[in-house]
């Protein structure tokens, strides 16, 4: 049996795989012309009006040039060198100021205590593998934003009663065989890449573990989304 951590860092080798194959950058690079949606915006109203902010999972900049385009200063990271590329590309052609850098793993970020006014993790929560990394993540970002600063993220959800069809069966299996520390809702998008499922209440209690206080917990159906999306704001209490 492997170690844990072993099965984490092949878990993340996957995602990084997966997030720089040519069909996945071209989709991002694609989805870049979209901007921000209804419940991002929304979401983002909070942002502060000034200040340095940090894009979890920047993809290919998608957020980070509608959030330079105020005027704030931004830096993006992303696991993916193709898409970490393509971000410069575009924040190049849409004439805005932004900075990108790739990073091997999320639970180790390359910035100093308190650097950030907020954070922005929109769509990649899911992809870290275990519980504990996650929680570990969560303290990493915790540690490089400002007393009283927030991460805005937003997670992919399921229902309770259709948790579980979301594991594709037989190509999810020959995968997961490979794995002896996945988690219920670890699955395998057609045996590539990896993804964990969150139902909404398992996506809430496992936030409120984070050392954040959980401001905000968002049904995105209610503010021009799907329904497939929570709308999440952490914030770092302030120093007293």
């Amino acid at each position: 049996m492997r170690r844990h951590e072993d099965e984490v860092q092949e878990l993340l080798k996957r995602v990084r795989e997966w997030f720089n194959a040519s069909e996945q950058v071209e989709y991002y690079q694609r989805e870049v012309k979209q901007g921000l949606t209804a419940s991002e915006a929304w979401l983002l109203q909070s942002l502060p009006p000034q200040g340095k902010i940090l894009d979890i999972g920047c993809g290919a900049g998608r957020a980070s040039i509608e959030v330079a385009r105020r005027g704030l200063d931004v830096v993006g990271v992303d696991v993916s060198p193709g898409l970490v590329d393509s971000a410069r590309a575009a924040a190049v052609a849409a004439k805005v100021s932004a900075q990108f850098l790739c990073m091997e793993d999320g639970r180790t970020l390359p910035f100093s205590n308190s650097s950030f006014d907020a954070a922005l993790a929109f769509k990649v929560y899911c992809y870290l593998p275990s519980q504990a990394s996650r929680l570990t993540y969560l303290a990493e970002v915790f540690r490089v934003l400002r007393p009283g600063a927030s991460l805005f993220l937003t997670s992919y959800i399921v229902p309770d009663d259709m948790f579980y069809s979301y594991v594709d069966d037989e190509t999810h299996a020959l995968t997961a065989a490979l794995f002896d520390s996945l988690e219920p809702g670890d699955t395998f998008a057609s045996g590539q890449g990896y993804v964990h499922w969150f139902t909404s209440a398992g996506l809430k209690e496992e936030l409120s573990r984070s050392p954040f206080q959980l401001d905000l917990f968002q049904d995105d159906e209610e503010v021009g989304g799907n329904g497939l999306h929570r709308l999440v704001r952490l914030t770092s209490p302030p120093t007293s």
